[in-house]
């Protein structure tokens, strides 16, 4: 330990400042979540009864049209010949 103590005369300031700029980071790392709850907690005193679907079912029909739709959109981008070269490509003989 002496040995290691010897190289690091020359970095004082650099081995007292990095842990406790660590532990500083540590802190901050802390404060996330409870910056995160409070935006929530925020978002959640501006809904309204009205933006909340009254049952399950008119929630599952929302998201069945919005599914439908991009799936449409995703179906139609599709070339009709099922590949990017057109109908007449054939999988190689195996």
């Amino acid at each position: 330990m002496k040995k290691l103590l010897y190289f690091l005369k020359d970095y004082k300031k650099e081995c007292v400042c990095a842990p406790l700029f660590k532990m500083l980071e540590a802190s901050f790392e802390l404060f996330v979540p409870l910056v995160i709850a409070a935006i929530i907690d925020k978002l959640q005193e501006n809904v309204t009864p009205t933006t909340i679907p009254d049952d399950i079912d008119d929630f599952e029909a929302l998201n069945s049209d919005v599914f439908d739709a991009g799936m449409a959109e995703l179906l139609e981008a599709i070339p009709a010949g099922g590949g990017g070269g057109g109908g007449d490509w054939t999988p190689p003989a195996m």
